[in-house]
């Protein structure tokens, strides 16, 4: 008989450790080092040392933001969608990137109100948005003012604030509130780690495509509008305001 012949990913992966670090890693795009210690129960120090090898052998690889390492496998993702999943691993960020998505537009100060955090805090992470081209300015043309897509925002600022509103990625038609969603039907929860954001958009694909069928989480008894109503505003505690 043929002796069987192990490729080069074969023989890296053949560790147990190696392999649970990788099959993580694939099903939670963008973790960094503390959280894969978290999930496995195991020392950083003997991760560092198997990641290195991961991304040695061209299995993973990942960025730095913020000083944080996020890992990835690496044919699954571009520069672009890591910078924004690193964007939604940080619960104010995804709370910002969700809530704009949610009512199409918001100011600091509305966020601020809204997410129940220091305008300060606001302030930071809007900065970081607008750096990555994840947000930008909803400006005023001919008097009204327009997504990203060009459909008009019923909302006119008050005085000097500025409205955000998600962005297009670059070269498409497709704001971030799309490739949310793209990475959402691949990764499903395991794209945040959060139990009400994954939640908020499990309802919000039974809403769009309830042939797939309805959420474990969903079914209690409710209306699944209810449902999913009540939990993002679990998340964002207060009613939007025009």
């Amino acid at each position: 008989m043929e002796a069987l012949t192990l490729t080069p990913e074969d023989q890296i992966l053949k560790l147990e450790t190696r392999r649970q670090i990788y099959k993580l890693i694939l099903k939670n795009p963008g973790l960094c080092l503390s959280e894969i210690s978290r999930e496995l129960k195991t020392p950083k120090s003997t991760l560092t040392f198997h990641l290195n090898k991961l991304e040695k052998h061209g299995l993973i690889t990942s960025i730095y933001e913020e000083k944080n390492q996020r890992f990835f496998i690496k044919q699954n993702f571009g520069k672009l969608e890591k910078k924004f999943i690193h964007a939604l691993r940080k619960e104010t960020s995804r709370n910002i990137i969700l809530y704009i998505g949610w009512v199409t537009c918001a100011s600091q100060a509305e966020l601020s109100r809204e997410l129940e955090k220091a305008n300060t805090t606001i302030d930071k992470h809007l900065k970081k948005l607008l750096e990555l081209g994840i947000i930008e300015p909803a400006y005023i043309e001919n008097g009204v003012m327009r997504t990203a897509k060009n459909n008009k925002i019923i909302r006119k600022p008050v005085g000097r604030e500025i409205i955000y509103r998600l962005a297009l990625t670059p070269g498409s038609n497709m704001t971030f509130g799309d490739l949310l969603w793209n990475l959402f039907e691949v990764y499903g929860e395991g794209l945040t780690n959060d139990g009400d954001t994954g939640f908020i958009l499990s309802g919000l694909h039974q809403l769009i495509t309830p042939k797939k069928g309805i959420p474990k989480k969903v079914k209690t008894g409710k209306n699944i509008v209810d449902d999913v109503e009540m939990a993002f505003y679990g998340v964002f505690p207060h009613p939007y305001h025009v």
